[in-house]
């Protein structure tokens, strides 16, 4: 499994997750644990999405289509 992304916020993970196996790529939500000195608050709240390796390409395709989208609704 390899990292696609970190996410602030359990939430967004799990929609992004669900979005990506709903293509058929299987995702993995993973607490963080390392995060730099300056953002110790946030240490709780930053989780990372893993695809498997083999996938990676089409899951970071797939996932851009999809903040794409989220991006266009926000707008407007």
């Amino acid at each position: 499994m390899v990292k696609i992304r970190e996410y602030k916020s359990r939430k967004a993970a799990d929609k992004a997750s669900s979005y990506l196996m709903s293509k058929g790529i299987p995702a993995v939500i993973k607490g963080y644990v390392r995060v730099p000195k300056g953002l110790e608050h946030l240490k709780d709240n930053i989780v990372e999405l893993s695809v498997p390796e083999h996938l990676y390409n089409k899951a970071l395709e797939h996932l851009s289509q999809y903040e794409s989208r989220l991006e266009s609704e926000r707008n407007q």
